[in-house]
């Protein structure tokens, strides 16, 4: 498709006999200064097709203003564009004008559609341009790309995605099995919200309704735990007053004997006591010698996974090194090409003879005045002059982009060796820590130690006279009393059983906050799990939309995804020529070939071939605009106040 003439009447600052009346070339250079009204013709094309603007909205504002700022009235704005739809022209028109009641009074606004100057209902005329034109919702893109490059990098990617993705996500997590597990997940939403929900159901949210989430949930539950520890109650103490006290009540016979036998049970109670904290400091000291190992584990787990993420970062390196000299290497092979069809058309230029017959009219048959002949000479002369410092000036400047461009390979080429080394290194690294982890043993055996001996000496010494106890015990309950000892002991034990009671409570309390933490802990990792996978499922996705975008790049590259100073991933929309962001560093020049660049993409990917309108492009040479089989439309800022539409120069 081409457009071969555009007009527009009382549209924008173009009012009465200021008119847009204009034909268009293959390289139309539309020039003139500020306000003059290029961008107006953009809109006037983009207002017939029925393109958004560059905020997604739609074309407004049509109308003439005055001083004011308030739209003229009687006015009828119309707008007509004629294309070249493989061989047949169309003339697509809009008509826009108010409406009047009877009274004369202004009620609203319509507009009418023609085809040809066949008018057309609007939905006539919209499936006429989705049949013949383009029916996808980014085709405005096709046009130019400006639009595309001023939304934000979230709404590029999902653009990107929906005209230039082969697979879906579903499809994704069937083709790669890895990613298997978030296939259900992937099913509620995209990957960034899945992500953000994850990640605040991690850590939490905040502001008035914000929550701890479950790193919260785990952090506070030792807390709870010590709190419910508070609330015990040492019930020892009060047994063995209440249990004394018991004893002297019921001394009624025998009192010496009771006496005696009170004495021996209680030097051997006093020497079991302890029993269990020495059993405690055994298990303690067991635990201690493990967490040593524990620790070292943990240090080498670290340390691991700090020399995998360094080995992806270098190999995401090389992936972009490679990316890179791929494009180069295209660069020069092209620019080697073009220096061949320039010495063809040097030779061609060079061998050209003066034609004696221009020297004589055509009408009369007359020869020219030696004046006017000579005059004919030297035109021709100068006119192959020119011509051969053209091409001789065009390829050396080719020549020397080859060189330069050989250069820069050879440098990435080094730098892309380089990097194989320090990845042999890295897996060295690997192979050993990997080594040192797999040698530790599962716990230290401590049972050979002073400090452990002694403990188990004194436990065997305590467990003895335990069993002496037991036996004063049986002496006592022998003895005359023992009755009135049993009811006193069955009033002891019950009062036991009455204070146990919140022991026993707390026991369980903190045995569910036990599984809870397990519980949390156990959510958390699977939580960070799904986390780190979706990270990784975003990488393998953006690379699989790089892919997939960059066979419709000629020049340019795009970029989904950067490596961070700390090893993580950073999502973005980006797209670069020789190594430079058109976001940050691209130049000029460079972003024009980009976005002419994004326009073939989005066109070939669609399947259309639309114009492509390059806008201010006062400071780019028009050497430097490709030369496509479409047609190139360049809007240029001059200080002619008069708009101008002609065929671009150097064609």
């Amino acid at each position: 498709m081409k457009i071969k003439h555009v007009f527009a009447q009382n549209f924008c600052k173009f009012i009465g006999s200021n008119v847009i009346d204009f034909d268009f070339y293959d390289r139309t250079e539309i020039s003139g200064a500020n306000e003059a009204g290029k961008t107006t013709i953009k809109r006037a094309i983009q207002y017939v097709l029925g393109i958004k603007d560059e905020r997604g909205k739609e074309i407004t504002g049509i109308r003439p203003h005055d001083k004011d700022g308030n739209d003229m009235n009687d006015l009828e704005t119309t707008v007509s564009v004629t294309f070249d739809l493989d061989g047949s022209e169309k003339t697509l028109k809009k008509v826009y004008r108010q409406t009047y009641n009877k009274k004369g009074e202004v009620t609203g606004n319509t507009t009418d559609r023609y085809i040809n100057d066949v008018f057309k209902k609007e939905s006539e005329y919209n499936d006429y341009i989705s049949e013949n034109i383009a029916s996808d919702s980014n085709f405005q893109y096709c046009l130019n790309s400006v639009a595309f490059m001023q939304r934000g990098a979230t709404d590029r990617r999902r653009i990107l995605a929906d005209t230039f993705g082969t697979h879906t996500d579903q499809e994704l997590c069937d083709l790669i099995p890895k990613f298997s597990p978030l296939k259900n997940l992937l099913e509620d939403g995209a990957v960034d919200e899945i992500k953000k929900t994850l990640t605040s159901k991690l850590y939490g949210s905040r502001g008035r309704s914000g929550t701890k989430g479950l790193m919260g949930m785990l952090n506070e539950i030792p807390a709870r735990i010590d709190e419910q520890n508070k609330g015990r109650i040492d019930i020892d103490l009060a047994e063995l007053e209440l249990q004394k006290k018991a004893i002297e009540e019921k001394i009624s016979e025998n009192l010496q004997k009771q006496c005696d036998n009170e004495k021996l049970y209680e030097y051997h109670k006093k020497m079991s006591d302890g029993v269990l904290e020495l059993k405690f400091a055994m298990s303690g000291l067991q635990q201690n010698a493990n967490l040593e190992i524990e620790s070292k584990r943990s240090q080498l787990r670290k340390d691991l996974n700090g020399l995998d993420n360094k080995k992806k970062n270098i190999e995401y390196k090389q992936y972009l090194i490679g990316k890179d000299v791929e494009i180069l290497v295209g660069e020069v092979e092209r620019a080697e090409e073009e220096r061949k069809q320039l010495a063809e058309e040097w030779k061609k230029v060079n061998s050209l003879e003066f034609d004696e017959s221009t020297l004589v009219c055509k009408y009369c048959g007359q020869e020219y005045q030696e004046e006017k002949k000579e005059k004919i000479r030297s035109e021709f002369a100068e006119k192959k002059e020119e011509d051969l410092k053209r091409i001789t000036d065009r390829g050396n400047s080719l020549k020397d982009k080859i060189e330069t461009t050989k250069t820069v390979i050879a440098e990435k080429t080094a730098e892309y060796d380089a990097l194989k080394e320090d990845i042999k290194t890295n897996e060295a690294e690997i192979s050993r820590l990997t080594s040192e982890y797999e040698a530790i043993p599962e716990f230290v055996d401590i049972s050979g130690t002073k400090e452990y001996q002694k403990l188990e000496s004194e436990i065997a010494e305590k467990e003895a006279a335990m069993e002496k106890e037991c036996s004063a015990e049986s002496a006592r309950k022998s003895l005359k009393e023992e009755e009135y000892q049993l009811r006193d002991e069955l009033s002891e034990v019950e009062r036991k059983l009455g204070m146990s009671a919140v022991n026993e409570a707390i026991d369980k309390r903190i045995s569910e906050l036990e599984e809870e933490r397990k519980m949390v802990a156990q959510q958390i990792s699977e939580t960070q799990g799904m986390i780190d996978l979706l990270k990784d499922f975003s990488i393998e996705k953006n690379k699989q939309l790089e892919r997939d975008i960059e066979k419709y790049m000629e020049f340019c590259r795009v970029i989904l995804f950067r490596p961070l100073i700390n090893g993580d991933i950073e999502e973005c929309c980006d797209f670069s020529y020789l190594g430079e962001p058109y976001d940050r560093n691209m130049n000029h020049g460079a972003r024009i070939l980009a976005e002419i660049d994004i326009c073939n993409a989005f066109q070939k990917r669609i399947g259309i071939e639309m114009p492509v309108i390059v806008e201010d492009a006062e400071s780019v040479d028009f050497w430097r605009i490709p030369i496509t089989d479409k047609q190139i439309i360049v809007l240029r800022r001059t200080d002619a106040r008069e708009l101008i539409v002609k065929e671009m120069e150097g064609n």
